[in-house]
């Protein structure tokens, strides 16, 4: 049985531990494995207590429900720290959360495994139970209820988590075939009034080449790199290469990150990995896009991505002294693998013209290298279905 005391003790461990987490932003610095620890402790100050003998005083009775609560909770933030290196812990703890709210609380659990089962299945059956447990949450969090009993923050929390819930849903039906007009019904019941159309995102797409993917904006090179440069990055790029976890890639405490470089790049310098695909990358773009003559930087990133993930609509850009949008004069993505993933979305919009009217959807190619003007609106589309491999798909983007 958990006393009073030492549940006070974990309650404010667990503030602590929140708090820690709120002011990272602020500060731009945090130890997540201070964090870490400091949820394991408290998991250990609060062990299952519903398997000792618990008191039938009111007041232990108080304490025993809050004991549960606080290790639900402890349980779905250690997860969501950890998911990005170690998921099938991240499961474990978000399944343990769910048992200890005993349906009460048990909103954000459902959504956690929701998200987590959508976002890494492999089979139609996974896909389902992470449909079911969206459902659940969706319907523990009475969204689309008419009760307006009360205001409290609380219910505030639990109201979103469900609306967090009907999204992830409202994207399942979207990516399944036979559920369009499903989706379509659940997409106006949360007020959109506008989606990307079916045959966008349900197709698979054409095995596009370079001779059938050309516009005025976009285009594409198959056979980009020499087949050593890409047999090196491939490998460099792998989903279990150092490169992921040295850079905290996937983790809630890692924002963007990219490398700039001064372009063209200094002779002094001896060529690297990054530096050849670079120049091979600019050689092929150059001949399609002159004006990539006056540029002055290239940036660089990288991404691994399952297969139901994707990238919403952005452009890309930097705002100069916090006034002047700026925008690439190319954006260019090479695919080291093109086993899973949907395709590149390029629209004809910018930031200054009316909605877009036309879209190129390039898919992932082996060796394939798509250079689109950069003030374009583009995104990645999630792949359709499911694939029955766990395999990541890896994306080097150069943006010259």
């Amino acid at each position: 049985m958990v006393s009073e005391a030492i549940f006070m003790e974990a309650s404010t461990a667990f503030n602590q531990a929140v708090d820690i987490l709120d002011n990272a932003g602020a500060e731009q610095s945090l130890n997540v494995l201070e964090v870490e620890e400091l949820l394991k402790a408290i998991l250990d100050l609060v062990k299952d207590s519903k398997k000792r003998k618990i008191s039938s005083s009111d007041s232990q009775g108080e304490v025993e429900t809050g004991v549960q609560l606080l290790r639900s909770r402890t349980r779905l933030l250690l997860g969501q720290l950890i998911e990005w290196r170690d998921a099938d812990e991240a499961e474990a703890l978000y399944s343990a959360a769910l048992k200890d709210t005993d349906g009460e609380g048990s909103a954000e659990p459902l959504l956690e495994l929701g998200r987590l089962g959508f976002k890494r299945a492999t089979r139609n059956s996974d896909l389902e139970v992470a449909r079911e447990r969206l459902e659940r949450c969706i319907a523990v969090a009475g969204v689309g209820d008419d009760n307006d009993d009360d205001d409290d923050d609380d219910d505030d929390d639990v109201e979103s988590t469900g609306r967090e819930a009907s999204i992830y849903l409202a994207r399942l039906l979207c990516q399944s075939p036979e559920h369009n007009s499903e989706a379509k019904r659940h997409l106006a019941s949360l007020g959109y009034k506008y989606r990307l159309s079916p045959e966008v995102v349900l197709s698979s797409g054409p095995p596009c080449s370079s001779s059938t993917a050309q516009s005025p904006f976009v285009y594409t090179f198959d056979d980009a790199l020499p087949l050593p440069l890409l047999e090196q990055l491939q490998k460099a790029f792998d989903s279990n290469s150092p490169f992921w976890h040295e850079h905290g890639y996937g983790s809630p405490t890692t924002g963007y990150f990219s490398y700039q470089l001064p372009f063209p790049l200094p002779r002094t310098t001896k060529p690297n990995l990054l530096s050849l695909t670079i120049e091979r990358v600019y050689q092929n773009a150059v001949l399609q896009m002159p004006s990539l003559k006056e540029a002055k930087f290239c940036e660089w990133w990288a991404h691994s991505r399952h297969h139901n993930d994707g990238h919403s609509l952005h452009y890309d850009y930097i705002l100069s002294d916090g006034k002047e949008t700026r925008h690439p004069i190319a954006s260019t993505v090479t695919y080291l693998q093109a086993d899973c993933g949907g395709p590149t979305l390029v629209t004809d919009q910018t930031m200054d013209s009316p909605l877009s009217t036309v879209g190129f959807a390039v898919s992932p190619g082996v060796n394939r290298t798509l250079c689109f003007e950069g003030m374009r609106l583009h995104c990645v589309l999630p792949g359709r279905e499911v694939r029955s491999t766990k395999v990541k798909r890896q994306r080097q983007n150069i943006a010259p």
